[in-house]
């Protein structure tokens, strides 16, 4: 969920950098408006570097998911999860009840939490908007 809303995220700065570029070899617009909002998005691109946090956490699912289905003894799962969750990144506040939830709908576990309309928004936007079905 984390990786793919990252990745959106890098892949919508990059094509309004695209874009803005385009813009300016064009001479659309104001040219120094542009300019500025280029100057931005790159800064925020370097700063939060969602391109690399974004192949982190997909390599870090991919751990977990090799150490779910791994028949190594326990304590060497111990170890390795262990050893795996030190480089967990920060998941986003906003994501946290979207997981947890589909966590709960996975197992089959009833349901306790309530998504905010932020959490529903960012939740749809990285891809697992989970529907959860109102008892009869």
């Amino acid at each position: 969920m984390f990786s793919v809303l990252l990745g959106r995220i890098d892949k919508l700065l990059s094509c309004l950098l695209l874009l803005l570029g385009s813009s300016v070899i064009g001479s659309l617009g104001n040219q120094v408006f542009i300019g500025i909002c280029i100057a931005v998005i790159t800064s925020i691109r370097m700063a939060f570097s969602f391109e690399k946090a974004s192949e982190s956490a997909r390599k870090q699912a991919i751990n977990y998911l090799n150490l779910y289905m791994s028949k190594a003894p326990d304590e060497q799962l111990t170890e390795e999860l262990i050893s795996t969750q030190v480089s967990d990144s920060n998941v986003w506040i906003s994501l946290v009840n979207a997981a947890e939830i589909r966590t709960q709908l996975t197992f089959g576990e009833p349901i306790e939490v309530k998504l905010s309309f932020w959490e529903k928004f960012m939740a749809f936007i990285s891809g697992d908007l989970p529907k959860v079905k109102k008892a009869t």
